[in-house]
């Protein structure tokens, strides 16, 4: 019996696993916090924080699986379609280390020090273009260990 079934199968479930939990809480982690309520921002971070540890894990251990069927089955490691998929792997893995660490790491402090209770996030992702009426209006600012402040901030 060949092992390219079994190693097949265990990188594709692995790289389906490590897409589907890499990108699902830190896309709902950013939309909880553009809502600006502290309790949702809280109860992703809370959710999130135990399978954290495991999307590397699972990036890593995918490649190599991926890698092992490739060389098992006698494929060029060279071919236009694996290095597609070697640029895709690399773009993954910039993507969850170079943006959505980065956005956790500034997001982390707010969770960590509010208060408990609702409350609002403060922006803290990147810089958006946001059209210039949005700014004339108050906006909710977190202050003073989780108290909302309303800020009205000049247009940019």
């Amino acid at each position: 019996m060949s092992l390219t079934p079994i190693l097949l199968f265990f990188h594709i479930s692995l790289i389906f696993s490590a897409v589907t939990i890499s990108f699902g809480p830190a896309l709902i982690m950013r939309l909880a916090e553009r809502s600006g309520q502290m309790a949702l921002v809280r109860g992703v971070a809370l959710a999130s924080k135990p399978i954290g540890p495991a999307i590397p894990i699972l990036f890593i251990s995918s490649g190599i699986f991926g890698l092992l069927t490739a060389i098992n089955v006698g494929y060029n490691l060279l071919a236009p379609w694996l290095v597609i998929a070697y640029v895709l792997f690399l773009v993954a893995m910039i993507t969850g280390i170079g943006i959505n660490r980065t956005f956790l790491l500034r997001l982390a402090p707010l969770v960590k020090d509010a208060r408990a209770g609702p409350g609002v996030v403060r922006r803290t992702s990147l810089p958006i273009r946001e059209h210039p009426r949005l700014h004339r209006h108050p906006r909710p600012d977190l202050r003073h260990g989780g108290e909302a402040v309303f800020v009205d901030r000049p247009a940019r």
